[in-house]
């Protein structure tokens, strides 16, 4: 998904607002997931020093590992996902496999293993739920799309791709939920907006006419939930230079950073018109 995983790593080890800067000792970021009825995809990079520096995106291709052994159980069969380029996501290289789907209600534990250290995951896949109602919206030139739906798991969120500007799936903005959000409704309507990405020069959480967006709308554990609504409350905050950004994301990675995720999921897609 078209996530700076990495960058956010850097951007919480330390506020830009202090001049002296502290080098915290370089860690292995994973950053993973399996949806239901589809295979593991398994992203591994090393996070890099905080530097007053300017660096590129394209420098930070140095942090990319592509020799990591990643392993994926879910109990009974065990497989080791092969590491292949795709330009689809941010690194731009992936662990995947053909061998293995992911199945609701099962347990998947993640081990990635490279320079002498071992990480391990687990996460388990929710019961996927659909949407009652998506509708777009027009306002002006721009539209917004609306999602409605029932409380019928604990923890939710949204990814959007659109056509023609994402290659993949990016978190929905402010795109997080849990049944506290209904507060004793019966539905929570909510605007699914565009996914921060690379391919976004300038944001906006609105669509244009012609847009053809694909939602993935998922369920999800209570710790990959946790890892998400962080990620939005620092993606909100890194915008603003009154409220610099001075935590790390939580992560279920043991032995490093970033996320194993398990996703129940269901898929729509909407054409933005009047």
């Amino acid at each position: 998904m078209k996530r700076l995983l990495l960058i956010f790593c850097l951007a919480a080890l330390s506020s830009c607002t202090s001049d002296y800067i502290k080098v915290a000792e370089q860690q292995i970021v994973v950053e993973g997931w399996i949806d239901s009825g589809l295979p593991p995809i398994v992203m591994v990079t090393k996070s890099a020093p905080l530097s007053t520096e300017f660096r590129k995106i394209e420098d930070l291709g140095e942090n990319i590992v592509r020799w990591a052994k990643v392993t994926v159980s879910d109990g009974t069969d065990e497989v080791v996902l092969i590491g292949r380029p795709d330009d689809h996501y941010d690194t731009g290289y992936i662990y995947t496999t053909a061998w293995m789907d992911g199945v609701p209600g099962r347990t998947y534990s993640l081990k990635v293993e490279y320079d002498g250290k071992v990480l391990t995951a687990k996460t388990t896949i929710p019961e996927p739920r659909t949407l009652d109602k998506i509708e777009t919206v027009p306002s002006g030139d721009a539209f917004s799309i609306l999602a409605t739906f029932s409380p019928s798991g604990e923890y939710y969120a949204f990814f959007t791709r659109v056509e023609k500007v994402d290659s993949c799936y990016a978190p929905s903005f402010l795109g997080v939920f849990s049944n506290d959000d209904f507060q004793g409704r019966e539905q929570l309507t909510t605007g699914v907006n565009p996914g921060r990405t690379i391919a976004r020069q300038t944001y906006t959480s609105s669509y244009n006419e012609g847009d053809k967006v694909h939602i993935k709308f998922c369920t999800m554990d209570r710790q990959t939930w946790e890892y998400w609504n962080a990620f939005q409350r620092v993606s909100s905050l890194s915008a603003s230079p009154v409220f610099p950004v001075r935590e790390n994301l939580p992560s279920n990675i043991e032995g490093g950073l970033g996320y194993w995720a398990g996703y129940g999921a269901s898929w729509s897609t909407v054409e933005v018109h009047r």
